[in-house]
């Protein structure tokens, strides 16, 4: 006899191959969106990063000035006048910076437009030519809420290039369905925190020491008042009595500190008093500094003001020795620069800067420049003497003599910025070419926003060389 299925069995087995392709299709479908969602996010930020590299290399170079050639050995600089932008207001006004920012105000929800100026080279690595460019969001659908991003190039003088032509514009599209592009300068200084203090001078440069206007900073002049302790210092072998002569007196371009003592010793009894040359800096005088033994480095000595976040750093020069001081042992004799409170000349510990080792230069050849970097910890600003102190332990070196040249303590211009948060963010942008020329870094925000999956770009870049006019050569 045969077997069959009957009529409901058959509806069972068709139900149950339902369920199953209907399960087994929702996870494709369902598997085919993530596809989908995936790529597209990856797509997105693929893109973001991409931008970003093009953008870093656009705006790292804006507003360079000068470009070298050599001539038969000879390094000459050259400033070509027209990287320089005449924008705002008044064309006559010559803005510095060579930027211009078009802030566009958030809740419009479209972008910003940054035209800038800089300098083109070869792969050599020669100068060709100074190139305009501009990144800008256009085709902006509000419906949708997405642009198209743009960067259009062209050469202002010079040689053009394919992408940048002379006289010309080129544009290409860098990316679509941009939904923000904010561009933020940076704002000068660190932001606000804790305890102020008065405004400083600054410089050229941003040098605070000598005073700026002071008769000492035309010609980077200073003085080192030595420091001595009385006998019951020295007899309990306190580190900071003075040994040796400073030359001159009343300071100048170089001082030099000769006759100081060695430490060394051939016995082998332990030295109970160390002989210590200590010098603190200060702004020369009309009348020289009082006899060893005064205690005119308490009272007259360089008070500077330290602000927290700020960066800072001293510059001088070593002449190369010509006498013992050649013996001078790295790790054995000590040569140290730093900060001391005024009155009572101790180390500051809050401000957490340690003494900077400094080292002669061993040889003919070897750099005479000395420079040092440092921020004070903490939020409130630490007021401080900057002290060079000395120790002598290798035998003859007290027949030699150390030169200070040109010393000179600076504020970190390119490394001291902010930005502004909140809806300071959308609405910051200088327009006096003075405050342009400080702007160190550009905030990056963008928002790319593809088949409603987002990919967010956030990056600071810096412009190093956005600096002061120079007088142009060509």
């Amino acid at each position: 006899m045969k077997k069959g299925f009957t009529l409901v069995e058959l509806l069972v087995y068709m139900a149950v191959i339902g369920v199953i392709v209907l399960v087994a299709g929702q996870a494709f479908v369902d598997a085919t969106k993530f596809n989908v969602r995936t790529r597209n996010m990856i797509t997105a930020a693929e893109q973001s990063n991409d931008i970003s590299g093009l953008l870093k290399e656009d705006l790292a170079q804006m507003g360079t000035k000068s470009w070298k050639e050599d001539v038969s050995g000879i390094a000459t600089f050259h400033i070509d006048s027209n990287v320089f932008m005449s924008v705002g207001p008044s064309v006559s006004v010559v803005d510095s910076s060579s930027y211009e920012l078009i802030r566009e105000a958030e809740e419009e929800r479209s972008g910003d437009s940054l035209r800038f100026r800089k300098m083109a080279y070869n792969e050599s690595g020669a100068f060709i030519g100074v190139q305009e460019v501009t990144w800008s969001l256009r085709n902006y659908n509000v419906s949708d809420s997405t642009g198209t991003l743009i960067r259009s190039c062209k050469t202002i003088s010079g040689t053009g290039t394919g992408d940048c032509p002379k006289d010309d514009v080129v544009e290409v599209t860098i990316a679509e369905d941009v939904s923000k592009f904010f561009i933020t300068p940076s704002i000068p200084g660190p932001a606000e925190v804790g305890a102020s203090s008065s405004s400083t001078v600054l410089g050229e440069d941003g040098i605070i020491f000598p005073e700026p206007g002071s008769s000492s900073s035309s010609e980077i002049r200073f003085r080192l008042l030595p420091r001595s302790g009385n006998l019951a210092d020295v007899a309990s072998g306190k580190l900071y009595r003075f040994v040796g002569s400073v030359s001159p007196t009343d300071g100048g371009e170089t001082i030099t500190v000769s006759n100081m003592e060695t430490n060394f010793s051939e016995s082998e009894t332990p030295v109970s008093v160390h002989n210590v040359t200590s010098l603190y800096v200060a702004e020369i005088a009309e009348t020289p500094a009082g006899p060893i033994g005064s205690e005119d480095w308490k009272t007259k000595c360089y008070e500077f003001t330290f602000k927290p976040g700020d960066v800072y750093s001293f510059e001088f020069r070593l002449s190369y020795m010509t006498n013992n001081m050649r013996l001078f042992q790295p790790g054995k004799d000590l040569f140290a620069l730093g900060l001391r409170k005024k009155h009572d000349g101790s180390r500051i510990a809050t401000a957490k800067v340690n003494d900077f080792m400094i080292y002669p230069p061993t040889s003919m050849n070897a750099t005479q420049y000395r420079y040092g970097k440092f921020s004070v910890a903490g939020t409130a600003p630490v007021k401080a003497c900057l002290a060079f102190t000395i120790a002598l332990y290798s035998p003859l070196t007290d027949q030699g003599s150390i030169s200070i040249k040109k010393f000179h303590v600076k504020k970190e211009l390119a490394e001291t910025y902010h930005f502004p948060t909140g809806a300071g963010f959308y609405s910051y942008n200088p327009d006096d070419p003075e405050e342009k020329k400080l702007v160190k870094a550009f905030m990056i925000r963008m928002e790319i926003n593809r088949h409603r999956e987002k990919s967010v770009l956030k990056t600071e870049i810096h412009v190093p060389s956005n600096g002061v006019k120079a007088t142009a050569t060509e």
